[in-house]
């Protein structure tokens, strides 16, 4: 059956109006933006960086064989995922930017900025207040204006002590020695040597010892605050000439174990007093099998 001239005319402008729509959502002949970063520098490259904060004590953090260590406030390993979450800021994604030539700073608050960090003394990220309307974080490099989202920020404002590692030693250490309240270990000839020997001693005991030291994770880490009481405890550890010294002493909700002359103290769970200042008790052998008890003797075997 024939299509009517009406019915092509219709077909026809079905197919040209298809034709625009695709036009106008495809664009053809248009490039898609390109995603401006905040900065070119890659965090693989950067080997110290320094934060300074309204009102907070200056943070500087260096590299120091592929590993990130904290030289100001404290002296200290750094926490990595801290260092990494601080490293996507090179990177992060500038929603817009604009040219601060000749602009009242203040307007962005960044006549005083709340926080600057500068890597390797090549690059300065200023922060400054929020766009009122996305809630983006002003930053300023040189003379550009850059709108970033407004997590970094709050990356770099926390205390000093929260780019503190909680772990008490680092992966690659390793115990040569521990001296605890009436208690001492020390490796000789790859073997441990304890003083005083317990009764039921057990090379498992020790080793289970070692590890919980060598594993051990605080619950937080905190400035060094004076306390009562605080016995000594002393760790050796393989390729360092002086032993690390902690002093310890139990609060009503923590085992607190602190570096006084770092300034910093480790709080961990209570029942950690357990595992890191006593030898645990050896396992038992397993049980011999069970005698026959009296009466269940086997009969003798009947006479023929």
């Amino acid at each position: 059956m024939k299509m009517s001239s009406r019915n092509l005319l219709n077909l026809a402008l079905l197919i040209a109006l298809a034709v625009l729509i695709a036009l106008v959502i495809w664009e053809p002949g248009k490039e898609e933006p390109q995603e401006v970063k905040l900065t070119t520098l890659a965090a693989d490259q950067v080997t110290r960086f320094v934060i300074t904060r309204t009102g907070q004590a200056d943070v500087f953090m260096e590299k120091e064989d592929g590993s990130w260590m904290l030289h100001e406030p404290f002296g200290a390993r750094a926490n990595s995922f801290k260092i990494e979450s601080i490293l996507r800021l090179l990177e992060a994604k500038s929603h817009a930017q604009y040219d601060l030539a000749g602009k009242d700073l203040k307007q962005y608050k960044l006549d005083e900025p709340v926080a600057v960090i500068n890597f390797d003394d090549s690059l300065t990220i200023y922060f400054g207040g929020n766009d009122p309307i996305n809630h983006h974080r002003y930053v300023r490099i040189d003379d550009t204006l850059h709108l970033i989202t407004d997590t970094f920020y709050y990356q770099l404002a926390g205390k000093a002590h929260t780019f503190v590692d909680s772990a008490l030693l680092a992966p690659e250490s390793k115990l040569t020695g521990l001296e605890l309240p009436g208690l001492r270990l020390e490796l000789q000839d790859d073997k441990w040597q304890v003083t005083p020997q317990p009764e039921n001693f057990s090379a498992d005991s020790v080793t289970e010892l070692i590890d919980a030291w060598q594993q051990a994770q605080a619950m937080s880490v905190e400035p060094y605050t004076a306390g009562e009481g605080g016995q000594r405890i002393r760790l050796r550890l393989r390729g360092e000439s002086a032993a690390l010294e902690f002093r310890y002493r139990k609060t009503e909700s923590a085992l607190v174990l602190a570096l006084p002359d770092r300034g910093l103290q480790y709080l961990l769970p209570l029942d950690s007093e357990e595992r890191l200042l006593r030898l645990p008790p050896p396992v038992e052998d397993a049980a011999p099998a069970s005698e026959p008890l009296q009466g269940d003797e086997p009969a003798p075997p009947a006479a023929k």
